[in-house]
């Protein structure tokens, strides 16, 4: 008789875990299957019409510092879904100022499990106002957006 019992409470405990394992799991991949859009992963950085579709870099922070930095580029339709753009590239620079000349960072981009939501990388060689250079080309068409960004 305890045996039964330990072991139906066992199958219970087990039943249970798998269910909140698999909710965790609709939960982190985004819509969850229902169409809704995916949750942003940090606080925005700046956020830039492109095409028809909207740029947004997020970082835990909300901000880019001198030194390197890793964040994460979203491209979300009127809806707030994620899109697939296809090939994108990005660059952020400072103009020159007066005897300072003008500067220049790649950004590495790698695709994550959900089109449309890149990891970048950068280093940026000073605080100060930068401007991002971003294009994509593919299933979403054409697009390309320039905008400022602070770094503290």
């Amino acid at each position: 008789m305890i045996r039964k019992f330990a072991f139906t409470l066992s199958l219970v405990a087990i039943i249970s875990l798998l269910a909140a394992l698999s909710a965790c799991n609709q939960s982190a991949s985004g819509s969850g299957g229902s169409g809704a859009p995916a949750a942003s992963t940090g606080k925005v950085i700046a956020s830039q019409k492109a095409g028809d579709l909207t740029v947004t870099l997020l970082n835990p922070a909300g901000h880019l510092s001198e030194g390197n930095n890793d964040f994460t580029v979203e491209f979300k339709d009127a809806g707030g879904r994620p899109v697939d753009v296809g090939a994108i590239t990005m660059m952020i620079d400072m103009p020159a100022m007066g005897s300072m000349p003008r500067m220049e960072s790649k950004v590495k981009l790698l695709t994550t499990g959900t089109p449309g939501i890149y990891q970048a990388t950068t280093s940026l060689e000073m605080n100060g106002t930068w401007q991002v250079h971003v294009a994509y080309k593919g299933p979403a068409g054409e697009g390309k957006a320039d905008f400022p960004i602070q770094t503290k």
